[in-house]
């Protein structure tokens, strides 16, 4: 038996994209279906987009994830101030 509580730090979902609500979180349907559907990377990342005060960081081996993010935000409205903390977390890491 898995007890359900609320994230005590926010995220996105991968099913619809948006921040998780605390009802979806503890929902054992949410979760099968989060098994079943789709990953709505894009739509989360927009999501992430919206809120210039957060930053992109991709933690593990290799870009994949930062090149795929980069592409879904390149044609997004708006998307200048994104790509550019993605390119800024980057370069960061390379000069490391």
């Amino acid at each position: 038996h898995i007890a359900l509580a609320p994230p005590k730090t926010p995220f996105i979902s991968n099913v619809t994209g948006t921040w998780i609500t605390p009802e979806q979180a503890t929902s054992p349907a949410y979760w099968a279906e989060h098994l079943r559907r789709p990953v709505l990377f894009e739509a989360g990342m927009r999501t992430l987009a919206a809120d210039t005060t957060l930053q992109f960081i991709e933690v593990g081996p290799g870009q994949g994830l930062t090149a795929l993010a980069r592409a879904n935000l390149a044609v997004a409205a708006g998307a200048d101030g994104a790509r550019q903390r993605i390119e800024c977390i980057g370069k960061l890491l390379l000069d490391q």
